[in-house]
């Protein structure tokens, strides 16, 4: 039994309750403490009743007693306030470094519990609760979904926060960026964003009233031109001519082309979305804007309206589930950091709002959560379950997913 499945055993109170100290000391636990991840005792500001007399101080944890030693604690000065060393197998006293000896606890959980929790640590399956989470009751289920949607996002404005970082603080850019990555979906995220990157909005705000140039400065940036000529030499040529007066002007050269993979289907090709990115950059002004003062699904759908006219690369106008994507992808997480640098809780509420009002995402993932029984209502249901499954199921970090207690502990 290792010492985290103790340690959380410690802190839901999965233990039996009638402890005593090897010397048959009756301990009462009134309080567990403050779970310490950092170095020192596992537990901070415990309150026990032990033999009548009232305790506060921490608790360490370990699989046997003799850990202690091994690990040094028996030298450590940390580990004076220690008032209770709890252990599955109690193979040896313990002393505080002064010498004194510390009480120590035998803790005892009971086998439904412990065996469960060996069945999930050993499940192979698409997540290891994948026979019994279906059985979670709704509230214990809702609770682990919010937690997982606010993590997401959490971790979705990190980019953000990045790309605010290296551009002065500019939104647009950072916005800019995050859409372009976004049109990448997925495969060719990576290009999309070095491609923004190598090409700055405001060089490109300098002609968007020409889309033939904006079209040639985002081609020519990607190093894709030679690979358009093969299906439309005409076009080519004229965006070749036009990038290599543009690049002169500014400086410019292109990514390395190798980051693009073309094994997409040809709405989702690199070029094709090169020219939806073409599209809209040129009437993005004020987009994200128009969102933060007015955030709401039409004003985030509206920003994504694509027009062909005049194109000389082929663009497809954006689907509905293409839009639906980047609104994930680019819009909220952008509302949802601007509230939250802000300090406008009733901007994070709106983003929320919107993945709410967003149809789930149709995945392998969800697909396979719909099979266990856990079916996403809306986007930010699906959103949340990408997050479960990444950032606990796949690593086995099942203690720390607030589903663990009912899985472990429900009839």
């Amino acid at each position: 039994m290792n010492e985290d499945f103790l340690q959380y055993a410690w802190a839901q109170r999965l233990f039996l309750p009638d402890l005593t100290t090897r010397d048959g000391l009756v301990v009462d636990v009134l309080s567990v403490g403050i779970r310490n991840d950092k170095d020192g005792p596992d537990f901070f500001n415990a309150k026990i009743v032990l033999d009548g007399m009232t305790w506060v101080g921490n608790i360490e944890i370990h699989d046997r007693a003799s850990d202690w030693f091994r690990h040094g604690h028996d030298l450590d000065r940390a580990y004076d306030n220690v008032i209770l060393h709890v252990v599955r197998l109690a193979d040896t006293v313990v002393r505080r470094p002064s010498g004194e000896e510390i009480p120590q606890v035998e803790l005892r959980i009971p086998d439904h519990i412990v065996k469960r929790y060996q069945t999930l640590q050993s499940a192979s399956l698409f997540v290891p609760c994948a026979q019994t989470v279906g059985k979670v009751n709704k509230a214990a289920l809702r609770n682990c979904l919010d937690r997982c949607l606010v993590e997401r996002l959490r971790h979705k404005t990190a980019a953000m926060q990045a790309y605010l970082g290296q551009n002065g603080g500019d939104w647009r850019e950072a916005f800019y960026i995050l859409l372009a990555r976004g049109l990448g979906f997925g495969v060719n995220g990576e290009a999309m964003e070095q491609l923004a990157k190598s090409l700055p909005l405001n060089i490109i705000g300098k002609h968007k009233d020409n889309h033939l140039q904006v079209e040639a400065l985002l081609m020519g940036q990607s190093g894709l031109i030679d690979r358009f000529a093969t299906s439309a030499p005409l076009s080519a040529d004229r965006l070749r001519m036009e990038y290599l007066y543009l690049s002169k002007k500014f400086s410019l050269r292109p990514i390395d082309n190798s980051l693009w993979k073309f094994k997409t289907r040809p709405a989702n090709s690199p070029i094709a979305r090169i020219g939806i990115l073409a599209d809209l950059v040129t009437r993005m002004d004020g987009a994200l804007s128009r969102i933060i003062e007015n955030p709401n699904i039409e004003n985030a759908y509206g920003a994504f309206a694509t027009d062909a006219n005049d194109n000389l690369i082929p663009v497809a106008r954006l689907g509905r589930q293409s839009i639906e994507s980047l609104i994930i992808n680019a819009v909220v997480p952008s509302l949802f950091l601007y509230g939250k640098m802000r300090g406008k809780q009733s901007l994070c509420d709106k983003s929320l709002d919107i993945l709410s009002s967003l149809s789930a995402e149709s995945n392998n993932i969800t697909k396979r959560w719909a099979s266990v029984g856990i079916i996403a209502e809306n986007a930010a249901d699906s959103q949340a379950l990408l997050e479960l499954k990444t950032s606990y199921c796949d690593l086995h970090d099942c203690l720390r997913c607030t589903l663990s207690r009912p899985i472990l502990c429900e009839p």
